[in-house]
């Protein structure tokens, strides 16, 4: 956020964390088991009416860097559009409620 707030644009920044596990079986014998763990972070930058985006699974300093700067390369050539941009702060959601969506399960083996 502060490369591009020192670049003058608004952005929005979105990080992800997945992990999993995945088991196969064949003739009732394990044949694979895979483990996940990924992270991703995506930039859009809103530079006038003029949005670019970019992301990065690669979560170094420099990494970041480049894909801040790569949106706002972006964002340079796209056309602009009256209705692109962030949302003003007072219309946000801070307090949303716990829609008791996950429920944690033990499915060991």
């Amino acid at each position: 956020m502060e490369l591009a707030t020192k670049a003058g644009v608004s952005a929005e920044v979105a990080v992800t964390k997945v992990s999993g596990l995945s088991v196969s079986a064949r003739l009732q014998e394990i044949e694979n088991v895979e483990f996940t763990n990924d992270g991703t972070l995506g930039i859009s930058v809103y530079m006038g009416q003029q949005k670019g985006n970019a992301s990065t699974s690669d979560l170094s300093e420099s990494a970041i860097k480049n894909a801040v700067e790569a949106a706002l390369a972006i964002a340079k050539y796209t056309s602009p559009d009256d209705c692109t941009g962030l949302a003003d702060k007072d219309l946000m959601a801070f307090d949303a409620p716990d829609l008791e969506l996950y429920h944690a399960a033990d499915v060991g083996c």
